[in-house]
């Protein structure tokens, strides 16, 4: 079951998001993967982040029944989006050995901008 949620990224302060998600049961071997984009037909992507290249920045972690999504975008990631933008995400798992993917989170995601830099 994908949970829809919708986030608001401030523009160069640091973003976080943890989702605790009960109905991915035992799920390791898995990476974690997010993209926004303007519109879901847009070709171009706002940003995009995945636990292979980006492990500080997405983790999945498997507690066996149950697992937790860990998103953070430093401070001076969020400065370089531009902002007002609003557009939509997703947070995908992909199972390494089969190739399986379950979308956990989606959303609109708004980036407001920075006054203070």
């Amino acid at each position: 079951m994908t949970i829809g949620r919708d986030l608001i990224i401030q523009q160069g302060a640091t973003f976080t998001l943890e989702e605790h998600i009960t109905d991915v049961a035992h799920h390791a071997g898995y990476t974690a993967r997010m993209k926004a984009r303007g519109q879901h037909a847009s070709t171009t992507t706002m940003f995009a982040i995945d636990s292979v290249t980006n492990p500080t920045e997405i983790a999945w972690v498997n507690h066996g029944a149950h697992g937790d999504i860990a998103v953070t975008l430093s401070a001076t990631k969020t400065a370089g989006f531009a902002a007002p933008w609003t557009g939509v995400y997703d947070i995908e798992l992909q199972e390494t050995a089969t190739g399986i993917v379950l979308r956990i989170l989606e959303g609109t995601v708004y980036i407001t901008p920075e006054v203070t830099r």
